[in-house]
């Protein structure tokens, strides 16, 4: 008799920033941020393409490469802290990193 493999979702030993990323890449709902940004017609310029200079709601794909990009920076410069076209993402003191979609934000600073 075999045992069966537990389907219980386990914390994964992240030991890098590189594991991190694809874990954050692999499991972020990017559907549900394209879903929005369509709803709000929020469009991001088309810069892959220098004589592209058309605006559209970006693909996955490119959200995918734009979060990675962001995360990867958090994780390995000086600064903890990247944004650019909704997405967010910051290196806390422990070496985790997180990634957001923010749609509206407020706050007071002195």
């Amino acid at each position: 008799m075999t045992k069966k493999k537990s389907k219980k979702k386990e914390k994964l030993p992240i030991e890098n920033h590189n594991m991190k990323i694809k874990y954050i890449i692999d499991h972020f709902n990017f559907t549900k941020v394209q879903e929005a940004m369509t709803a709000l017609d929020w469009k991001w310029q088309h810069m892959n393409d220098p004589i592209d200079n058309t605006s559209r709601v970006p693909t996955i794909e490119r959200m995918k490469e734009t979060a990675h990009y962001l995360l990867f920076k958090a994780a390995t410069d000086k600064e903890r802290y990247w944004a650019t076209g909704g997405f967010q993402s910051i290196r806390y003191m422990d070496g985790d990193i997180e990634l957001k979609f923010v749609v509206a934000e407020y706050g007071s600073h002195e």
